[in-house]
Order: C-alpha cells, then sequence, then structure tokens
C-alpha cells in the first residue's frame, strides 16, 4: 500500500472513530495539540509568487445586493487587492477578501512538492473572541491543480460546527470542530495541508501546479450551501455583506518546495537511537532537524554529523543545505532505552 492511500485509509478510519465521540480535531494555540503553523516558522520557505482572484457576492442569497464603502459601490467583494495574497502577509489588513464562495487560484515558483509531513499553510484573519475556544474564524475549501489543464482536486472537510442555527457575523467558531478547511486558526497562525491527505495519489517528491482557495459562504439553508464530507452544512458567520466579505486570505506558504538541485548526502543509520549520531558522509554547510510540526529540535553548521539528544520515538524532518542546494530527509528516531 503506498504511502498516499495508506494515510487516506488512516484518515477515513479516524474519521469513523471521531464521529461516535463527537468529533473534536486539533485545538488553537497555544495547546501542544495544535496543528497551527506560526506566520515567523522556520519550516516555511517560500510563499506564493501570483495570484487571481474571483470576487464573489457579498450575499450569495441576494446577488443584487450592494455595498458601499467610501467611493466604490459594488455586490462583490471588493477589499484589497490579488497582489495583497502575494508573499509574506504585513498583518491582519494586508488581505484580499474573497467574498461568498469567491475563489483564488494561487501559482508558486519553485513548485509545491508533495515532501515529508505538511507541504503547505494557508493563513487567514480570524481573532480571538470572548469565551473559551471561541474565535471569529471564516472558513475556505482548498484546492490542488495536479495538472495545468486539469480541474482543483480538493481537501476532504468536516464541520462539527451545529447547524440547526445560522452563525451570525458576530458569532464565533470553536477550531476543534473543524478540520480540512483553511481559516481554522486566528492569525498570526495558518492551517497546515499535506499533499498526503487528497484522495488521489500524488507520489512524494511530485510537484503540483497551483493551489486554490474557495471561500465557504457559510450559510445553512440555500442552494448555495458547501457540505462537508459527511454531507453537513459547513456554517460560518452570514451573512457577511460588506466589502470585507468571505475568506480573507492573507497568505500561502510554502513548507516542501522542488529544488533544481539537491545535496548528494546519504544519512545513517536511519533509524537511529534517541540519544544516537546520525552521520552525513562528508560535510555539511547547515543542518536542521524538526519535528513534522515544523519545530526546530537541533542545528549544525559545517558538521558531517548530528548528534541527538533524548529524542522521542518517531518520524523528524531533516533538512541538509549546502550554498543553493538543499535536501529533506525523513530520520527515524527508536525508542530510548532505559
Amino acid at each position: 500500500m503506498n504511502k498516499s492511500r495508506m494515510k487516506y485509509t488512516l484518515s477515513s478510519f479516524l474519521v469513523l472513530v471521531f464521529i461516535g465521540l463527537q468529533a473534536q480535531y486539533a485545538p488553537a494555540p497555544p495547546s501542544e495539540l495544535t496543528t497551527a503553523i506560526h506566520k515567523d516558522s522556520s519550516v516555511i520557505v517560500n510563499w506564493a509568487k501570483s495570484c487571481v482572484v474571483q470576487r464573489g457576492f457579498i450575499d450569495a442569497n441576494r446577488p443584487s445586493k450592494t455595498y458601499t464603502f467610501q467611493d466604490s459601490t459594488s455586490n462583490r467583494a471588493f477589499f484589497g487587492v490579488d497582489s495583497n495574497a502575494v508573499g509574506k502577509s504585513f498583518g491582519p489588513g494586508d488581505v484580499v477578501s474573497l467574498g461568498d464562495l469567491g475563489k483564488a487560484i494561487l501559482s508558486f515558483n519553485p513548485p509545491i512538492v508533495n515532501g515529508p509531513g505538511y507541504d503547505f499553510v494557508v493563513f487567514e484573519n480570524g481573532f480571538k473572541l470572548s469565551g473559551e475556544n471561541n474565535f471569529y474564524l471564516e472558513l475556505a475549501r482548498v484546492g490542488v491543480i495536479v495538472n495545468p489543464n486539469d480541474s482543483a482536486v480538493y481537501f476532504s472537510t468536516y464541520s462539527e460546527t451545529p447547524f440547526d442555527q445560522q452563525l451570525s457575523d458576530a458569532e464565533g467558531i470553536n477550531p476543534e470542530f473543524i478540520h480540512g478547511l483553511a481559516g481554522k486558526y486566528p492569525y498570526p497562525y495558518g492551517t497546515p495541508f499535506d499533499l498526503s491527505d487528497l484522495a488521489i495519489s500524488i507520489p512524494e517528491g511530485a510537484s503540483i501546479s497551483g493551489i486554490v482557495i474557495q471561500d465557504v459562504g457559510g450559510m445553512i439553508s440555500s442552494d448555495l450551501v458547501t457540505k462537508d464530507l459527511l454531507g453537513r452544512p459547513i456554517n460560518d458567520p452570514y451573512p457577511t455583506a460588506y466589502h470585507t466579505g468571505g475568506f480573507d486570505l492573507m497568505a500561502v506558504g510554502v513548507i516542501n518546495q522542488a529544488l533544481p538541485d539537491a545535496v548528494d548526502v546519504n544519512i545513517y543509520p536511519n533509524p537511529v537511537d534517541a540519544n544516537g549520531t546520525v552521520f552525513f558522509g562528508e560535510q555539511v554547510e547547515t543542518v536542521c532537524l524538526y519535528s513534522l510540526s515544523g519545530e526546530l529540535i537541533a542545528k549544525g553548521q559545517n558538521v558531517d554529523r548530528l548528534k541527538l539528544t533524548g529524542l522521542q520515538q518517531g518520524l523528524y524532518l531533516l533538512n541538509l543545505e549546502d550554498g543553493a542546494m538543499s535536501k529533506a530527509l525523513k530520520l527515524s528516531v527508536n525508542a530510548l532505552d532505559h
């Protein structure tokens, strides 16, 4: 069974388990269980190079409704410009608003590749409200364009947010009820995505052509309802009938990207003991060891080995850099002997 299919099967099994337990997914920071990635995290190696936005209505159920701000009037969201989503965002106001069901198509150079752990991260300008686990979040589906002439393939989404009543534009969402949707985490944190979680198989090391971010709309009683994988309406604040309505896209950060050249180094032993030493066979300019969540564990410069100290059993990401060349490898660590 290949990595992608095994991971997808495991994810499906976990979803079934979660249903029976009134599922709750990864929490917001500062919980140690969060999957959120900070905008300044060292795991982000690049940012989107271009963005084209197809603006949605300020109220998709009433497409003739308009909103006026300063000298502009429109029935579609009009805050920000497409280029606001290019590169790293300067802050929560440096966004482009998509509007109801609006869409952004982003491209990357070098392209994103399916590598170890998460491959990219999406940022939105959500924020904390009063109350426990209560955040103002605007959500979006995330799709991947594998080939330029093909339609986007979207990540599976899960929403445990109750949908018996429509969330207003003053109400919040618990991130623990959300999975597979951008906007799950508030600024300055982003929601990470792993290409291996897609239902289609993308071989490890293969690149993609682009990313699609589409606002979910948020309405729960309309022909325009966006539903999760289990057929449940995805409830988020609606209507947001302003020029800033819909998902406010800040940026998309790249974690794994294609490189024209790679460091020609093999590591050994692999697996390695928790207090062991990893050898590279030759001197490497910079070596960084990360957890799969992006935490920097150890770093060495101009070294031919890396000494480990008391690591927990599991998989880690070892990034080797020599000039403009780079190589990312998975390192398996055995259980610590007592």
